[in-house]
């Protein structure tokens, strides 16, 4: 009975075995197998079939990252502390959320214009506001439009458009005489709006009082101008920040099971595409009426949808009554999409956040900048750019970074005491830059100083 059994066991095995090559067979001919460029010559896969085996499912809009982050972050307490987060990742989250709570409710307001009769006028304003009993107070890279602001700091909630979209460069969250929050709200140019709360929100700024003495808060002031501008008034450390290559995580090849993700990502089907490599190691992936372009030396990654691209439904996952999808479902889009790219391409512990938006020739344009606890990389230009055409993406260029946290601290230059090097200048915006350190991947802070508005050193 014993050999027997065996018999029947060694036969089961055959026949498995056996089973599974046929499958695989079956299924070479089925998929349409593409290698390095060339065609099966079996029929093709039924087009409503392709993405059988591929894997696409997944979810990009839950526990998304936001888009927004502040260059400076602060607050000022009842007994007159001031403290903002110096540039740490824990200290940042505190006021941030508190932020994200008052702006998410405010914003969506009617705003109210606050008339000045001149420059100085304006100052006055602004130095009364400043020396409030309490407020949060952050300043923006670049001023934003609201309509943007509010799809990417909410994750996957979704309301209904802004009464009026303005431009944010700077804005106060305060306290009017019954304990309530109200917001400012200031464009490059020094213009202010009000929103006031249709339905009363408490002003709590309990949570921050807790922080009076802990890592990663210092004191700061304001400059005194028509424009609001806080610098930090003492010394504090850092952390630099490395920047390593992503091909370091990347092969780039279309046998790689992080590039076969990001073709998903760009609605690629990494068992149909058709792929063209270059003399210089460029390659170029086609499927469909799209291409995905990677130079790996550059480390640089393109997009194009030649024949309309990647419909917005694919990262909103529902479909709008009217024929054009709103602004605000753009931007949650572009969130979306950059929050489902791998970390290792885009940016890692140096987070992607929006630098502007541009609508010209019904083209809406987003550019983000990776910021690395508030503070950009390299240069102030964008890294990443996501451009939207009717319904669909239809092009997206990214500089690929990896940049991850170090244990190695250095203090910095107090940078009131920094900003006297640039007196005389006609530089009015003054902030923080990481640049490279020589013959090191290591990124070193600088403090810099930039026309107002713009990304010019």
């Amino acid at each position: 009975m014993k050999k027997t059994g065996n018999f029947v066991n060694v036969i089961l095995v055959v026949l498995t075995g056996a089973l599974f090559v046929l499958m695989l067979v079956l299924c070479g001919k089925y998929i349409d197998l593409r290698v390095n460029g060339i065609s099966s010559s079996y029929p093709k896969m039924p087009e409503n079939d392709k993405w059988v085996l591929s894997n696409e499912e997944y979810d990009t809009r839950f526990n998304a990252l936001t888009l927004i982050s502040p260059e400076f972050e602060g607050f000022r307490l009842k007994d007159g502390t001031m403290l903002a987060s110096a540039y740490d990742a824990n200290a940042r989250k505190a006021v941030s959320d508190l932020l994200v709570k008052y702006l998410s409710v405010l914003l969506y307001e009617k705003p109210e214009s606050v008339i000045f009769e001149n420059a100085d006028k304006r100052a006055d304003y602004i130095e009364n506001v400043t020396s409030s009993e309490r407020y949060i107070y952050a300043s923006l890279y670049n001023e934003l439009p609201s309509a943007a602001i509010l799809p990417c700091i909410l994750g996957s909630e979704r309301k209904e458009n802004v009464s009026e979209s303005v431009f944010i460069k700077n804005v106060f969250i305060l306290s009017d005489e019954n304990g309530n929050a109200y917001a400012l709200c200031f464009d490059n140019e020094g213009n202010c709006k009000k929103f006031t709360p249709s339905e009363s929100i408490a002003y709590d700024d309990s949570e921050l009082a807790a922080y009076t003495d802990v890592r990663g808060f210092v004191g700061f002031e304001f400059i005194k101008s028509d424009k609001p501008k806080a610098v930090f008034g003492k010394s504090f450390d850092v952390s630099p920040p490395l920047l390593s290559k992503t091909s370091d995580f990347y092969n780039y090849s279309v046998y790689d099971a992080n590039t076969a993700n990001l073709m998903r990502v760009f609605d690629f089907n990494p068992n149909m595409i058709k792929s063209i490599k270059s003399a210089d190691k460029t390659t170029s992936y086609v499927y469909d009426g799209k291409e995905l372009y990677i130079d790996p030396k550059n480390t640089k990654i393109t997009y194009y949808g030649y024949d309309s691209g990647i419909h917005l439904s694919k990262f909103l996952k529902y479909n709008p009554k009217e024929t054009q999808y709103s602004f605000a479902d753009k931007a949650l889009s572009v969130k979306y999409l950059v929050n489902s790219l791998d970390r290792h391409v885009v940016g890692a512990d140096a987070a992607p956040s929006l630098l502007y938006v541009t609508e010209k020739n019904g083209k809406t344009v987003f550019a983000l900048k990776y910021m690395f606890d508030g503070i950009p990389i390299l240069d102030g230009n964008p890294d990443i750019t996501v451009e939207i055409s009717g319904n669909y993406i239809n092009k997206v260029e990214i500089n690929a970074v990896y940049c991850s946290r170090t244990e190695e601290t250095k203090p910095v230059l107090p940078q009131n005491k920094a900003n006297t090097l640039f007196e005389g200048e006609n530089y009015a915006d003054y902030g923080a830059l990481y640049v490279r350190e020589s013959g090191t991947n290591l990124l070193k802070f600088v403090w810099t100083a930039r026309k107002d508005g713009k990304n010019e050193y």
